[in-house]
Parts: structure tokens; sequence; C-alpha cells
């Protein structure tokens, strides 16, 4: 009996270390950052998650952006209109090549809370994810001391 475990152990050994598989130690085509383009972009958003240390999503539940396809962001929300702009580039970070949205909104005199709400979406906001259908974005901020901001954008 002794005889035939001593046979059959190294032959179990090899079936496991053949039956191994390193297809996770490869980066697939799929782990490449989305690309994003202006006419992607161009349409009516809403803010579906907005993430700054908390949830803040709520905050803006009212606002529309309308991004046209010449740099130029509108803010909606109650009877105001707040201009603005964004430029879409690409930059590198940790060797991969990511789409940046850095986006920008003037002041209005009228509206204190929503200078507040828009400053805090003013930064350049790297793409990480938009879904099949393009229908949402997932950014997360460029440039942070803090845990990054998270936003995602849903086309209306």
């Amino acid at each position: 009996m002794k005889n035939i475990f001593k046979r059959i152990t190294p032959l179990l050994v090899l079936i496991l270390i053949l039956s191994c598989s390193n297809d996770d130690d490869t980066i697939s085509a799929n782990n490449t950052p989305p690309t994003l383009t202006k006419e992607q972009l161009s349409g009516t958003w809403v803010i579906s998650y907005f993430e700054n240390q908390t949830d803040r999503t709520l905050d803006y539940e009212e606002f529309r952006f309308l991004f046209n396809a010449i740099d130029h962001v509108e803010a909606d929300v109650e009877d105001l209109n707040i201009d603005g702009e964004y430029d879409l580039f690409s930059d590198e970070i940790n060797g991969q090549t990511y789409t940046i949205v850095d986006i920008s909104f003037r002041e209005d005199s009228s509206s204190t809370i929503v200078n507040n709400l828009l400053r805090d979406l003013i930064e350049e906001w790297i793409v990480t994810a938009i879904n099949d259908n393009g229908t949402t974005i997932e950014f997360e901020e460029r440039v942070s001391n803090n845990p990054p901001e998270i936003l995602h954008l849903t086309k209306l």
C-alpha cells in the first residue's frame, strides 16, 4: 500500500501544478482607461452620485448640466443658468493615458449656495468608467489632499 501512495503522490502534485492558470497575472485589454470625446459628453446630464468624504448627491438633485461640443457647459438650477467652460484632454497617470475633464463655472451673484455647490465641481476630473451605452460617466478628482472626490454623471 505504501508503494501505491509513493507513486500516486508525485502524479497528483503534477496534476495540481499543471491545472493552475496564470491568466489572473496578466492585464487584459479591458483594463485600459476609457476614452471620452466631446461628442459623447454633449447633452444634458444630472449628478447621479457625488462623494466628497460623504455622499452629497442630494445636494445636486435639482441641477442639470448642459455640455456642448465647443467647450461650453451650463448649470441650470432653480431659475439660474450659470455659464461655465470645460476642457477635455488626455494625460498620462501611472503609465496609463486617461481622459481628463477640467470644469469651471463663473460665479453668480444671486446665489451663494449655488456658487458654493458649483465650486465643489470646479476640478480636473479623471474619467474612470463609461457604461456600455454611454449614459453614465464616472469620474475621480485628479488632485486631492483628502480621499478623492467621486462624481457620476447620468445623461438625460
